[in-house]
């Protein structure tokens, strides 16, 4: 990328610009920056153009800073955020941000100016919905980038930030082992009804070698709830690799579970019941509670529900 800035201080000319880009050798981007060569322009050349455009101290940000992390998809609009004092106009594809909570400390020192991925993850939250607040906190965690230490201790400088009530609970979620949106609605079934926190993302090896991952496992009951996230159960291999792993939990004498985002998220309290089900079943001492009047733990027919309705 070139801005007019350095071609004319480097020599060149107005007419000289002009010409380049009216013989198609060099290519307009935003306003005074261009490609300086012919066909397809990489994506990385606009970051740059977008940055250098938007002028001293700018970086990239939101999206776009997400995408170069690796955690995040390319939104197809550039986001860059500059500090509140200056103006800088929009442009086709290049949102501009500004912002009065700006320091140095926030922006990685890369060949691409981009925010930290705390501040990242920060600049997202408030530009989302609540709903949204799980998968960004638990993508960013689970890329390795950063830490749940490192993002509450954006946040608390922070004090006015947007879903800050939502989010630090999250966080530390995250911290505790819950690395998927699924995992942590997952969590608060259990908590709401009362039952054991189990270990999570657990790795043993089996017979012969073979490794496998468990996503939940309740000690000392033996019994294991695996979490059918929308990513990583798509197709037919994905399929009989969880099929062996079930197998695999049964040969070994644990009592396998399976749960999905429809049911969790929308049934959350027969998934509660049929754990505490499983639960009992293994020696589990202990009673669900029933979390309101259309709970399922309230309303089963089973006598061993029945027993948990009376205790609660």
């Amino acid at each position: 990328m070139v801005s007019r800035r350095a071609a004319l201080a480097h020599g060149m000319t107005d007419p000289a610009i002009t010409h380049r880009l009216r013989t198609g050798r060099w290519q307009s981007l935003f306003p005074g920056t261009y490609a300086p060569f012919s066909g397809p322009v990489p994506r990385e050349v606009w970051f740059d153009a977008a940055v250098q455009y938007a002028g001293e101290g700018a970086a990239l940000s939101h999206q776009t800073a997400a995408f170069l992390q690796g955690w995040r998809e390319d939104s197809g609009i550039i986001h860059v955020t500059v500090d509140a004092r200056r103006r800088v106009d929009p442009q086709q594809d290049l949102h501009i941000h500004r912002t009065r909570h700006w320091s140095a400390q926030e922006i990685e020192a890369t060949l691409l100016p981009r925010t930290t991925p705390e501040r990242t993850l920060l600049d997202l939250v408030a530009a989302s919905a609540p709903d949204k607040l799980a998968g960004l906190v638990t993508d960013v965690i689970r890329s390795r980038l950063t830490t749940s230490d490192r993002v509450l201790a954006a946040v608390i400088l922070r004090p006015k930030q947007r879903h800050r009530r939502l989010l630090v609970p999250m966080v530390t979620e995250a911290a505790g082992g819950i690395d998927s949106a699924l995992e942590l609605a997952f969590a608060k079934v259990l908590r709401r009804h009362a039952l054991p926190e189990p270990r999570r993302q657990v790795r043993e090896v089996l017979a012969r070698g073979r490794a496998i991952r468990l996503d939940t496992l309740f000690d000392p009951y033996e019994v294991v709830a695996e979490l059918d996230g929308r990513l990583g159960h798509c197709t037919a291999a994905d399929v009989a690799r969880d099929q062996s792993r079930d197998n695999a939990h049964a040969l070994s004498g644990r009592l396998p579970l399976r749960f999905g985002w429809v049911r969790v998220v929308g049934d959350g309290c027969e998934v509660a019941a049929e754990v505490a089900t499983a639960l009992g079943s293994r020696g589990w001492p202990g009673r669900p509670r029933v979390c309101g009047p259309s709970c399922a733990l309230g309303h089963t027919r089973s006598s061993t529900n029945r027993a948990y309705r009376r205790e609660a």
